[in-house]
């Protein structure tokens, strides 16, 4: 039973283990799902708000027999492809009219039109000719030239056009294959191979410079004869061949934003009216909006000031208020203190003159009482003095009732009563004098 117990548990334990191991596997799956629908969303938003904004370019890719149209926005200054189609020309403008670009101008990016590239425009001649019969565009970095017959240009126009597209520039992709193709093409010699429906193109490098382009027709040879007689006329042995299959829509729209239309390699069709006047637009509401928040973003950082410098200053003031009412305070509780002060000083004052004129009152008695007589109890009331006393025999309290009459500060000087006793066995009268201060 032990057995079979342990058995078990040595089963179950490893199962354990694994449907742990299996839940914390989908817990990681479940958060990088949701951390990338995260990233996706604010991508969307960050992308729809360029839309919003106009911050955006139709870039129509035009090869033979296929197009591709993409709509390239900007996010954190990089061109990104934010929707892109391929197909016919009239679907690709179907697809940008329910992507709400119906009125919305196009970068046509023109891989169709015969062209050839040329390191010296001065040096090309075709016989039967006339140079005014041909379109020259410089590239970017005016390293080259690409010539095209104005017929063959008019020709891809009016296709595109046909297809209900407006054109804002029209460029040559050339310029843009060999500029993608030499930031990824290393130092020492490359080839690139590019095919089409109908045709291949192939352009060369050597030392990382940009030598040769041709255009060879599918029925009159093939590319590896063609590499063959690059490689021999430009003395690229063994230079590694690669298959261009990169969308231009982001480089060109990227150019766009840096040079603006006017700047950049284009043949010369005339640009849309209608779609140039929507762009002037879009770029319009674009600087308003920006005007609007610079101007709210003022007023508020205004407002703040405003708030943060009334919020000083009804600091200061509650301050100086709260500082003035303590002060307020501080002197009523002041004033009060010197009226106390005054009414003890009153007080004293006449207690003072009391004690003075009753000190001045009894030094007088004092002075009128005899050697051998002196007093026991002295009471005053207002003016009256009552004075107790003993005296050594009567001669002693008539002259002390003469002296007090004589002193003219008292009135009404009478002897109350005597009465003889003795003092330390000794005989002594007792007195009680009263008398009337004046």
């Amino acid at each position: 039973m032990v057995i079979q117990e342990r058995r078990k548990s040595q089963v179950e334990e490893p199962a354990a283990y694994f449907r742990h191991s299996a839940h914390l596997l989908r817990q990681g799956r479940q958060r990088r799902r949701e951390k990338g629908n995260r990233k996706a969303g604010k991508r969307r938003g960050d992308m729809s708000l360029s839309v919003f904004m106009g911050r955006f370019w139709w870039c129509l890719e035009v090869h033979e027999n296929s197009a591709s149209i993409s709509r390239v926005v900007k996010r954190r200054g990089k061109p990104v492809v934010e929707c892109t189609f391929s197909g016919t020309l009239e679907a690709c403008r179907n697809y940008q009219n329910v992507n709400g670009g119906s009125a919305e101008g196009v970068i046509l990016i023109d891989d169709v039109t015969p062209v050839k590239v040329v390191f010296e425009k001065e040096s090309f001649t075709l016989p039967g000719f006339e140079t005014e019969n041909f379109e020259f565009v410089d590239s970017v970095s005016g390293d080259f030239t690409v010539v095209a017959a104005k017929k063959s240009v008019e020709k891809a126009v009016e296709s595109v056009t046909a297809a209900g597209f407006k054109i804002l520039l029209h460029t040559p992709a050339v310029c843009y294959k060999v500029a993608l193709s030499l930031e990824s093409a290393p130092d020492g010699n490359s080839i690139f191979v590019q095919e089409q429906e109908s045709s291949s193109d192939l352009w060369a490098f050597t030392d990382g410079e940009f030598r040769a382009y041709y255009r060879i027709a599918k029925g009159s040879g093939s590319v590896e004869s063609l590499k063959n007689f690059v490689t021999s006329e430009y003395g690229i042995e063994n230079a590694p061949v690669e298959n261009f299959e990169a969308s231009l829509a982001p480089a060109v729209a990227n150019d766009a934003w840096v040079f603006k239309t006017t700047a950049m390699p284009a043949f010369s069709t005339l640009p849309d009216a209608a779609s140039m006047k929507r762009l002037h637009e879009a770029s319009l509401f674009r600087k308003t909006l920006k005007v609007a928040a610079i101007f709210v973003a003022l007023s508020f950082l205004g407002t703040g000031a405003i708030g943060i410098i009334n919020h000083i200053e009804e600091s200061g003031n509650e301050k100086d208020r709260i500082a003035y009412e303590k002060e307020l305070q501080n002197e009523k509780e002041f004033n009060e203190l010197v009226k106390d002060l005054e009414k003890r000083t009153e007080r004293i004052r006449k207690f003072l003159a009391h004690r003075s004129r009753t000190a001045s009152k009894m030094a007088l008695v004092g002075e009128t009482i005899q050697q051998d007589s002196w007093i026991t109890h002295w009471k005053i009331d207002g003016k009256v003095h009552s004075i107790q006393g003993l005296a050594a025999n009567a001669n002693e309290i008539s002259a002390t009732l003469q002296a007090l009459e004589k002193s003219n500060n008292f009135v009404n000087v009478r002897l109350r009563t005597t009465e003889k006793t003795t003092f330390r066995r000794k005989p002594v009268i007792r007195f009680d004098i009263v008398a009337e201060a004046m």
